[in-house]
């Protein structure tokens, strides 16, 4: 049990160690700004194809009336995130709050899909037209969302909340 809980407490620090480095800081602003990029492809792509965007979210479970409000605040939502993933390159104040957004559209983007495939079983399936690309089947927007979460999550947490100035007080 000690052995378990020293190499427990050295991965640890390893881990921490690792994550402030600046390579690990590069690559996960990278897939941030990569994630960015999609929220706001996403979004673009959908406020674009505005009248087929709506006439895909009515073929979806949800109420016929709401197909409008839910597209635009769909396009609203993913350009906001989208911009916040983006720009949180250079403003690190927004960085936890895009990436909480993120992960909390991403959680109900992945939830509608199990949700989809529930009803599959019982009944015919709507389109699987709402994913992240056309022709997807809900098997693959599931996986996709699920993916995109956790890649998220990971970032949101192991990302340093304090990071190091590169210039000191000092060299000023």
């Amino acid at each position: 049990m000690k052995t378990i809980k020293r190499y427990s407490v050295n991965a640890r620090q390893w881990l921490a160690r690792m994550l402030q480095t600046r390579a690990a800081r590069c690559i996960m602003l990278s897939l941030m700004v990569l994630l960015g990029l999609i929220f706001l492809a996403k979004g673009v792509h959908t406020a674009w194809f505005w009248r087929a965007s709506i006439a895909k979210m009515q073929e979806q479970f949800i109420p016929t009336g709401w197909a409008k409000e839910l597209t635009a605040s769909n396009v609203v939502l993913t350009l906001i995130i989208g911009l916040g993933l983006v720009a949180s390159l250079w403003f690190g104040r927004i960085r936890n709050v895009a990436l909480a957004a993120a992960c909390t559209l991403l959680f109900v983007y992945a939830a509608y899909s199990r949700m989809v495939r529930i009803e599959w079983i019982m009944d015919s399936p709507p389109c699987a037209c709402v994913g992240w690309l056309n022709g997807m089947s809900w098997s693959d927007v599931l996986r996709t969302n699920i993916i995109l979460l956790v890649i998220t999550t990971i970032i949101w947490f192991a990302y340093p909340k304090k990071e190091r100035r590169s210039v000191q007080k000092h060299d000023i």
